[in-house]
């Protein structure tokens, strides 16, 4: 048996769409045996494609990428940019009942949190007492002066914080945070020591318990944790617990990603599937559209360095189909 179990191909491929094609490359190769088709997630844009269906009507998912990522900002400074509209869809999925999956990666944002917390009840208020109405985001948090909790509509036991990393909120010795992502979401180098104080002052305002649980999505992942008490779980774990694979039945593992970089041993889907593969012994292959740099464990790129990102699903599927049928 094969165990197959990819992220998107962010832009050309689903996960799913991305397990049928590496199927059809290693059958185009000479496999004959059964495959097990697992297409995962890990917090980012796509978990509620790969998630909802496994909870079975009992939650829902909720996508900080489609409240509250790049698509949703325009031409806004990301000083400005706020995730008062996550509160928004995370209030609205509690009230419908059931468990609420906040994925939280994916987000162009960086408010901490804030701007989410103040859209499930939390009120803000400067030094003169005076209340803010705007949405929280980074160039107001040194506003705040004190935050009053009292009115959060939802309990912490409402949400479970799905994360594709693992970062603290402000910088700490050895760990990342989400300062480290700042400049993917518009900050320039110049921008940083500001927005490290901005959240440094959120920090000391809005933590509800003697350390901070992580800073993940912007922030967000602080906000729910920390503040809420909301569980908090690394995406591709949780989902890879769900599926309950038989990895140590496994003749070979294959996962997956649009690019394996730098940023893939984070905790991200590569990472965790070849981690249980290797616990259970089994041989893996990580497949990316591209494969930047070496890495701990065998890859397979689909890619030429030089080349473009494939315009068409079809034609990403053929370059996996085509990778591997060469190369096994």
């Amino acid at each position: 048996m094969i165990i197959i179990a990819p992220d998107k191909f962010k832009g050309t491929l689903s996960a799913i769409q991305a397990a049928r094609a590496i199927a059809g490359g290693l059958r185009a190769a000479g496999a004959d045996e059964p495959m097990m088709l697992c297409p995962m997630a890990d917090g980012g844009d796509g978990t509620a494609e790969v998630l909802e269906p496994m909870l079975r009507g009992t939650g829902s998912v909720v996508e900080s990428h489609r409240c509250v990522g790049p698509q949703c900002f325009g031409d806004t400074p990301p000083q400005e940019r706020s995730s008062f509209a996550l509160g928004l869809a995370l209030r609205e999925a509690a009230e419908r009942g059931g468990t609420v999956y906040a994925a939280i990666g994916g987000t162009a944002c960086c408010d901490g949190g804030a701007g989410m917390l103040q859209a499930l009840g939390m009120r803000a208020f400067d030094a003169c007492g005076h209340e803010i109405t705007l949405p929280l985001c980074p160039q107001l948090l040194p506003r705040l002066a004190r935050v009053d909790f009292s009115g959060i509509c939802v309990s912490p036991g409402t949400i479970t914080a799905l994360s594709d990393v693992r970062a603290a909120l402000v910088p700490e010795p050895g760990a990342l945070s989400a300062l480290d992502f700042a400049r993917q979401k518009g900050f320039s180098a110049s921008a940083l020591p500001e927005l490290e104080h901005s959240l440094a002052h959120w920090q000391r305002i809005a933590s509800r318990r003697t350390s901070a649980v992580d800073g993940a999505g912007g922030g967000i992942g602080f906000a729910l944790a920390s503040v809420l008490g909301a569980d908090f779980h690394s995406g591709a774990d949780f989902i890879l617990d769900r599926y309950a694979l038989p990895f140590g039945k496994a003749r070979l593992v294959v996962t997956g990603e649009g690019c394996i970089d730098g940023q893939t041993g984070g905790g991200k889907v590569v990472d965790a599937v070849v981690r249980r593969a290797r616990a259970a012994g089994v041989p893996v292959l990580a497949i990316g559209g591209k494969v930047c740099g070496s890495h701990p464990f065998p890859t397979l790129a689909c890619s030429a360095p030089e080349e473009a990102v494939p315009a068409t699903a079809a034609e990403a599927t053929r370059r996996i189909v085509r990778a591997l049928a060469r190369s096994l």
